[in-house]
C-alpha cells in the first residue's frame, strides 16, 4: 500500500516548476505543473473607499499551477551551478537563484523522517533544501496545495498533515521512509 507522502508527492515528478517568488513575510513559493488562469471579473461594490472601488472595477487575471508550494517556518537554500543562495542573500542573488529554478522539472523529494528537512531535486541540477528554524516547537516547514482543494503540510518533527480547505484534518502521521525513486 502506498503511504500518504508518496501518494501526494509522486504525481509532481516530471512537472515543470515556475512562478518562483520570495517575499520576506511569506517566504518562498512556486507553482508546479501546467498553468491555469484564475479570473475575477469587475464587479460593483458598496464601499466608499477609492482603493476598493478601483480594485473592484478592474479584471484580475492570475496564473497558478496545478499544485502550489509554499515554504513556511523554515530556512531554505537553493544550490545551482556551485552557487548557494539563502533567504539572507541579496535580493539580486535570490532573483537569479529563483530564475535558475524556474522552468526546471521536479525530479524527486527526499525527506529526513526525524526532522522533516526536505531536499527537492530538479532536472537541470537545481536543488532546494528546506529545514527547520529551531528544534523547539512543532512548526509547518512547507505546504503543498493540491488540485482537489486539500493541503499537505510537512512539519518540523517529521510528521505530516493533510487537510481540506476548511481546515478539517483528513490524515496525519509520521512521514515514512520513502521508496526509491
Amino acid at each position: 500500500m502506498q503511504n500518504t507522502f508518496d501518494r501526494v508527492v509522486r504525481p509532481l515528478y516530471g512537472h515543470y516548476c515556475w512562478g518562483f517568488n520570495f517575499d520576506p513575510l511569506f517566504n518562498l513559493s512556486f507553482q508546479i505543473g501546467p498553468p491555469k488562469l484564475k479570473i475575477r471579473e469587475p464587479r460593483k461594490t458598496t464601499s466608499k473607499n477609492p482603493d476598493i472601488i478601483w480594485l473592484y472595477s478592474i479584471r484580475q487575471v492570475d496564473p497558478y499551477g496545478k499544485w502550489e508550494f509554499y515554504t513556511r517556518s523554515a530556512y531554505w537554500k537553493i544550490r545551482q551551478n556551485n552557487i548557494t543562495t539563502t533567504r539572507s542573500s541579496s535580493k539580486k542573488q535570490i532573483l537569479e537563484a529563483t530564475a535558475s529554478l524556474s522552468g526546471q522539472v521536479l525530479q524527486s523529494f527526499q525527506i529526513k523522517i526525524e526532522t522533516g528537512s526536505t531536499q527537492i531535486n530538479f532536472d537541470l541540477g537545481g536543488i532546494l533544501e528546506i529545514r527547520r528554524c529551531t528544534k523547539v516547537n512543532r512548526k509547518i516547514l512547507w505546504d503543498l496545495f493540491l488540485p482537489d482543494d486539500t493541503a499537505f503540510s510537512v512539519l518540523s518533527d517529521g510528521s505530516f498533515e493533510l487537510e481540506n480547505t476548511k481546515g478539517t484534518l483528513i490524515d496525519s502521521g509520521k512521514i515514512q521512509k520513502q521508496r526509491d525513486n
